[in-house]
C-alpha cells in the first residue's frame, strides 16, 4: 500500500519538516555525519538525553538511515512517552516497513482520547494492514475513520489507492471523487483520478485529469 505525500508531511505533524528533516543545530536541512557522531558518543556516555535522542533520530531519517532513526525515536519515546507527535511519526515508520511493532504504538494513540490523534492511529493501522496483505482489515478502518470524519481527506486517498491497487479501478476512481468533493484543492486526488481513468483504458479523461494535477503543481 503506498503512502503518499501528502499524508506523510501531515502526520510529521510539525516533528520534522516534509521534504527537509533537519536538526536543531542544522540550519541548511543537512546533517553532517561527524555530527551524528557526536551525538551517539555524548548519548553512549549518558543516555538520558532525550532531546539529543530526537536530534539524532532527525539526523538518521534525514540521511536516509531509517533503521537507525526508528532506534533512535524508540529511546526518545522511553524517556518522553507523552510526545504524540513522535509516536505518530515512529508508528507511521513501523507500518511503513510492515512492522507489526506499529499495532502497540496506535494503541497507545488510541486511549489518548484526542479525536485528531485517534484518526491518525486508524490511518497507520490500515497503512500496516494494506502493507501486510490484509486489505479487508485496512478498507474496514479507512471506512470506520471517514465515518468519524467526513472531512478527513487522508483516508479518501489511502482508500482509493487500496482500491487502485487490487485493481478495482471504478471503486477508486469513485473514491477520488468523493474526496475531492470533500476537498477540491487537495492535488493527489487530481493525479489519482488520472491514473484511474487511465487505469480503466479512458485516456482522454486521463490526459485532462493530469493537465488539472499540473497546473496545481
Amino acid at each position: 500500500m503506498r503512502m503518499t505525500r501528502t499524508i506523510l508531511c501531515a502526520l510529521l505533524l510539525g516533528l520534522m519538516a516534509c521534504g527537509n528533516r533537519k536538526a536543531a543545530d542544522e540550519p541548511t536541512g543537512k546533517q553532517r555525519p561527524d555530527s551524528l557522531s557526536i551525538l551517539r558518543e555524548s548519548l553512549q556516555r549518558n543516555p538520558v538525553q532525550p532531546a539529543l535522542w530526537l536530534q539524532l533520530a532527525q539526523g538518521e531519517l534525514n540521511t536516509g538511515d531509517t533503521a537507525g532513526g526508528i532506534l533512535s525515536l524508540e529511546n526518545y519515546l522511553q524517556h518522553t512517552p507523552e510526545d504524540g507527535a513522535a509516536r505518530l511519526e515512529l508508528a507511521w515508520l513501523l507500518a511503513d516497513h510492515s512492522d507489526k511493532k506499529a499495532l502497540a504504538q496506535t494503541d497507545t494513540l488510541l486511549l489518548v482520547g484526542e479525536p485528531e490523534a485517534a484518526l491518525r492511529a486508524m490511518l497507520i493501522r490500515a497503512i500496516f494492514y494494506g502493507n501486510t496483505n490484509q486489505p479487508d482489515s485496512a478498507l474496514a478502518l479507512l471506512n470506520a475513520a471517514i465515518l468519524q470524519n467526513h472531512q478527513f481527506i487522508d483516508a479518501y486517498i489511502e482508500k482509493g489507492i487500496l482500491l487502485f491497487d487490487q485493481q478495482k479501478f471504478s471503486e477508486a476512481l469513485a473514491t477520488f471523487q468523493q474526496g475531492l468533493r470533500v476537498n477540491p484543492a487537495e492535488p493527489e486526488l487530481y493525479y489519482w483520478i488520472s491514473e484511474s481513468y487511465r487505469a480503466l483504458g479512458n485516456k482522454a479523461e486521463a490526459d485532462d485529469w493530469a493537465r488539472k494535477y499540473e497546473a496545481l503543481n
